[in-house]
């Protein structure tokens, strides 16, 4: 447990240098940074990197797309995008030998899930006026509910979520991360309407859309973790990585990340929790 809350100060400490950075162009190598090693972690897992080539590609463009939000490239994305597809296709038939279709499908779904989904990050940071708060709240939601199900859980929770998957987590743990992650979620939001109004910026909050997307992501996070153990399970490993004394790699901590920024970016689009 020690370990665990060591681990845990370290990487909040390493979450408050990146907001400083966000803003500027180290951003874009951090995230490109993490991506390579979220990517690393899981292909590695299921033995991707057997295919080096093909590895390489998916590796190469987790830690390019996070450029192409430069100005001068971001009209190049979608052509990005449509040269990884040709040269993957092109790799998968280099590989036809030795690589079954199910593990290529493996290798291109997550590489465009985690790419996309840390991409993310960059685009709610620059494209609205709150953006920094909004990637905190993002990661708060999908933390919170990890560490409320854990507490919960291991304070009263008693019927079991999916035993077949995770036999740790329960039904009550559950539950649980889903009321407290609902609940700070709220409080951080009047917090920081309170922090601006003491410095003389007023807004107002829409507590509907927060607490429908605390909700949400806290359930999106619980379904990400499951997916992250399934694959831990059918490839047979305990970690993806020991990046992270305590909690694994760097895809043990994200796992719960992954699908709930995107769903942040979409929300925004359409109405903003601040105005």
């Amino acid at each position: 447990m020690l370990q665990r809350i060591i681990t845990a100060v370290v990487g909040i400490c390493v979450a408050l240098v990146l907001v400083i950075l966000s803003g500027t162009i180290a951003y874009n190598f951090t995230l490109a940074l993490v991506t390579a090693i979220l990517l690393w972690e899981i292909l590695r897992a299921n033995k991707c990197n057997e295919y080096k080539l093909l590895f390489g590609l998916c590796i190469s463009f987790g830690v390019l797309l996070p450029f192409f939000n430069i100005d001068f490239l971001n009209p190049y994305v979608e052509i990005f995008y449509v040269v990884f597809a040709l040269v993957a296709f092109f790799l998968f038939l280099f590989y036809f030998q030795k690589i079954k279709a199910e593990k290529f499908s493996y290798m291109i779904a997550l590489t465009i899930l985690i790419s996309f989904s840390m991409n993310c990050f960059l685009e709610i940071r620059n494209n609205y006026t709150h953006g920094l708060y909004y990637l905190c709240l993002t990661l708060a939601a999908s933390w919170l509910s990890d560490a409320g199900a854990y507490f919960v859980g291991v304070t009263i929770g008693k019927h079991k979520l999916c035993p077949s998957i995770s036999p740790k987590k329960t039904i009550e743990g559950a539950v649980g991360g889903v009321v407290i992650t609902a609940i700070v979620f709220c409080l951080a939001c009047l917090g920081y309407k309170l922090v601006l109004g003491w410095n003389g910026t007023e807004i107002s909050v829409n507590y509907v859309v927060a607490v429908l997307f605390s909700l949400t992501a806290s359930c999106l996070a619980i379904i990400g973790d499951l997916v992250a153990s399934l694959i831990k399970r059918q490839v047979d490993i305990k970690d993806f990585g020991n990046i992270m004394p305590g909690h694994g790699g760097l895809m043990d901590r994200f796992d719960s990340v992954l699908l709930v920024v995107p769903v942040m970016m979409l929300v925004l689009r359409y109405v903003e929790i601040f105005y």
